[in-house]
């Protein structure tokens, strides 16, 4: 029979054969002894990854017997042959040891029968294989009480790369440990690859549910797990890429950081963080937060996109000293998406972007009730494009802390640079303690200049519209002012750009734009429509975005557009993101 065999590498669009009994649901099958394996010539069905762990049933025995019948070439090996207990009595350390180094490499899948299993020492997950529950939220792996256990209960030695766990629940057991910080699985060695860690649950544990930590760590997929009352549930630090913390669910009051990736130990490169529920967390701690500026090394290409976030309202209404936090923050990042997440309720801001962040898009997100400003870009944050975002009721400061009214904004700018808003709603409907302005300046952090404010919906606010303009810089532009800077000539195919920022179309009759004269490599404009006359020619060899689609403008239209040599790259602002977004990110130059 061919070798088909389970492997720790279930990327998505991959499919793993493994031959499963037709009338497996009715087939009671004696377990195989120590080293067997039954070699029935059964028909292989394919399965995708989540469809192998969907055919296993909450029977135990129909569940073995499908695993039992894989091909002859497979490897699979059973805890319980080297021991292991599972009744919650015993300490199953040493076979749970001992069954891992017999799986490790093999590319085989180590089963854990329904059951509680206990660990009273740190055990090393090596790699090369799938820890996998035999049948699905049946298996606990806990630490003792009293176990103590520094560092993680599974703790990387050597090189865990190619790991997978899957239907697992772990249970760091804090209320019964002795001043320790005990972490779940700690990744310390640098090149680990290849971790997939699906269906799982985390919970109790005073540190880290998955750290990855010292070197470089790549290709590392967190998904559909749930992480209740941990310190943290996924850190990160530095050297590490294509990163993904997709559909996890999150909920607790004792979390420091639920998503942590910092650069302490190098650059990162590809954050994807989506469709996370993060539930009643505390608001003093940082829900989201990629930084690249601990150490300078900085983080490129991060999303975040379509997350859940909200403190919990119990511990909101407390003032809490020590310190507080944004629900999503970056910092050092370039090239970034934050778009359509909803965040309610922070002990700070509700999404955050400074500290030299710089090419990305803030799109589509809703933000509600945050003790300061709703969104904020500060310290050195450029080349963004703030869009289509709804703040109500922010400035609460619950907390107490005095904002001013140029913080307790709906959007709020100190230090920013080169970066467009427009068509958000700040909108305030409460008499006190929101939001002062709809948007807010202040210099605290740098300049904020050549800023192109349009099309925004200011309601309700109490100090109107636009707090302390002032600190905008000379060559910001609000509203109106847009269109009256540097009209482009009637009829103007290739009009010139020289010495300007902000300009705006004036055709009377159709006109083809095919570029813009006198380009400056790195150069960033920010182009208003006031007619229906103009012709984005996006499929011309020197204009480039909308997939290639020629573009007719309507009145209050705003585009942006970066050169990079050897053409410009540009994208239409709808309130949205749009496909060419990602050329004009990566055509922005650094600052």
């Amino acid at each position: 029979m061919t070798v088909r065999s389970f492997t720790a590498r279930w990327w998505p669009l991959v499919t793993v054969t493994v031959v499963v009994s037709p009338i497996v649901a009715g087939v009671v099958l004696a377990r195989p002894g120590a080293g067997e394996r039954r070699r029935t010539p059964i028909p292989p069905t394919t399965h995708t990854r989540k469809g192998l762990v969907s055919a296993f049933s909450n029977d135990f025995d129909a569940a073995y017997a499908a695993l039992a019948q894989m091909s002859d070439d497979s490897t699979y090996i059973d805890v319980e042959w080297f021991g292991a207990d599972g009744s919650d009595e015993l300490d199953d350390s040493d076979a749970i040891q001992q069954a891992i180094t017999a799986i490790a490499g093999t590319g085989g899948t180590l089963l854990f029968p329904p059951g509680t299993y206990v660990l009273n020492r740190m055990v090393d997950p090596e790699g090369g294989y799938t820890m996998l529950a035999l049948v699905p939220d049946s298996v606990t792996i806990k630490q003792a009480d009293g176990g103590n256990i520094h560092g993680g209960i599974f703790n990387d030695t050597g090189s865990s790369s190619d790991l997978c766990l899957m239907g697992l629940r772990f249970d760091g057991n804090y209320l019964h440990q002795t001043n320790v910080v005990t972490n779940c699985f700690v990744f310390d060695s640098a090149g680990v690859t290849n971790i997939w860690v699906e269906d799982c649950t985390f919970e109790n544990f005073s540190g880290r549910a998955l750290r990855f930590a010292h070197g470089s760590k790549k290709d590392i997929i967190v998904i559909r797990c749930s992480f209740v009352d941990c310190g943290y549930a996924v850190e990160s630090e530095g050297s590490s890429s294509n990163i993904h913390v997709l559909e996890n669910y999150v909920e607790g009051d004792t979390f420091i950081n639920i998503f942590y990736f910092n650069d302490l130990d190098g650059p990162g490169d590809g954050v994807y963080i989506l469709n996370n529920t993060c539930a009643d967390a505390t608001p003093t701690c940082y829900s989201i937060r990629v930084d690249g500026a601990t150490r300078g090394h900085g983080y490129r290409g991060v999303e975040v996109s379509e997350n859940i976030v909200t403190s919990d309202p119990a511990n909101y209404t407390d003032p809490i000293s020590g310190g507080s936090g944004d629900n999503i923050s970056l910092v050092g990042v370039s090239g970034f998406v934050i778009s359509k997440n909803i965040v309610l309720r922070s002990g700070d801001m509700g999404i955050s972007v400074g500290q030299g962040s710089r090419c990305g898009v803030v799109c589509e997100n809703h933000v509600e009730r945050c003790d300061a400003s709703g969104i904020n870009l500060a310290n050195g944050c450029s080349r963004t494009i703030v869009s289509g975002n709804t703040c109500i009721n922010n400035g609460q400061d619950y907390h107490n802390r005095g904002y001013n009214c140029n913080a307790a904004v709906g959007l709020h700018v100190h230090g920013c640079n080169y970066s467009l808003f427009v068509r958000n709603t700040c909108y305030d409907d409460q008499p006190r303690k929101t939001q002062y302005a709809g948007m807010g300046f202040t210099g605290d952090y740098g300049t904020n200049d050549y800023l192109a404010i349009a099309f925004n919906d200011f309601v309700g606010n109490r100090s109107g519209t636009i707090g302390n303009w002032a600190a905008a810089g000379p060559h910001s532009r609000y509203d109106e002012s847009l269109r009256a800077a540097h009209p482009f000539a009637d009829g103007d195919t290739t009009p010139s750009v020289c010495n300007g920022v902000f300009f705006a179309t004036a055709n009377t009759q159709p006109t083809h734009i095919s570029g813009f004269d006198d380009p400056n490599e790195g150069e960033v404009i920010w182009v208003t429509a006031t007619d229906s006359n103009t012709i984005f020619e996006f499929a011309s060899a020197d204009l480039k975005g909308n997939d290639g689609e020629n573009l007719v403008t309507s009145p209050s239209d705003v585009f942006c557009f970066a050169y990079k040599e050897p053409c410009w790259h540009g994208t239409h602002i709808g309130g949205g993101l749009d496909s060419s977004m990602d050329y004009w990110i990566d055509a922005l130059p650094n600052p």
